[in-house]
């Protein structure tokens, strides 16, 4: 496991590198309204409305993203399932879920059919007093995303910022480790 958590280190350190040294011709930027970028913003929802039922947990954390001094839980789920042995009996696609627990109200991040590829998150903390961020890496084998996500007080939600999105290619080799 420690092994895997610096390979996804380097992995982001690597894509956040990448993504300084390009150009300002980036495909796929999120709608701008003047020189403002507008960011999707995910709301809160009754915990009881997301159903994880017959769902993988593949990771969990907890950590106060909101400021509030109290914990949020954050899980990562999968529609593939476990065999007897507890391998993953993956597909050639799942859904899945990545969403943050705050009492009675949770707020799904990111809830998603995901073909020939895996979903990942980070969690980083953006100095005292600031909110921190969930980082979310979609990697498939046509392509890579990554999305921001941060806790916005005042509108009561987490807003969405599209960090990073491939080009259209066909992988043919990722270091990123599997489930």
């Amino acid at each position: 496991m420690r092994r895997f958590n610096c390979v996804l280190l380097i992995f982001v350190f690597m894509c956040t590198i990448l993504i300084g040294c390009q150009n300002n011709e980036q495909t796929n930027k999120p709608a701008q309204s003047g020189n403002k970028t507008e960011n999707k913003m995910i709301e809160a929802a009754a915990s009881g409305s997301i159903d994880t039922k017959g769902m993988t947990k593949l990771d969990e954390f907890s950590h106060d993203l909101d400021l509030d001094n109290t914990e949020e839980k954050i899980e990562l789920y999968t529609d593939a399932k476990r065999n007897q042995n507890g391998e993953m009996e993956w597909d050639d696609g799942q859904n899945w879920l990545l969403a943050v627990w705050d009492g009675k109200e949770a707020y799904p991040l990111l809830k998603q059919y995901v073909q020939l590829g895996s979903v990942y998150f980070t969690v980083s903390n953006n100095g005292v007093g600031e909110a921190s961020s969930i980082t979310v890496i979609v990697s498939t084998g046509a392509g890579l995303s990554l999305k921001t996500y941060v806790f916005n007080k005042d509108k009561g939600g987490f807003e969405e910022e599209d960090v990073y999105t491939s080009k259209d290619s066909n992988y043919i080799h990722s270091s990123i480790p599997g489930y």
